[in-house]
């Protein structure tokens, strides 16, 4: 019984162990991945978002973000804007609420 004990314990520790470059080396190459593939892509199309609503002027046709279709009939001080969505109808709307331009 006792020779059935040392067959199923474990070999001897006496091998190379690696080193801490290659242990944290990985980490760092997912990190990597990560920034290149989520987080840069984000970030440039945050500032992109920004650049817009910066540059919105009357007379320009948008969409909101919640799908409305409109002209920007006048820029507030207060970054609302009153968009005309159709002959007798204005609608008051934040800034931020732009999505995009209207193709």
């Amino acid at each position: 019984m006792i020779s059935q004990l040392h067959a199923m314990a474990p070999a001897p520790a006496g091998g190379p162990t690696p080193g801490p470059l290659a242990t944290f080396l990985p980490f760092g190459v997912i990190i990597v991945l990560f920034y290149f593939l989520l987080i840069r892509p984000q970030q440039k199309q945050q500032n992109e978002r920004k650049k817009l609503l910066g540059q919105l002027q009357g007379g320009e046709d948008v969409v909101t973000v919640s799908g409305v279709y409109g002209k920007i009939v006048k820029v507030n001080e207060d970054d609302t804007m009153i968009l005309k969505i159709s002959d007798n109808t204005n609608i008051k709307v934040t800034r931020q609420a732009i999505e995009r331009l209207q193709k």
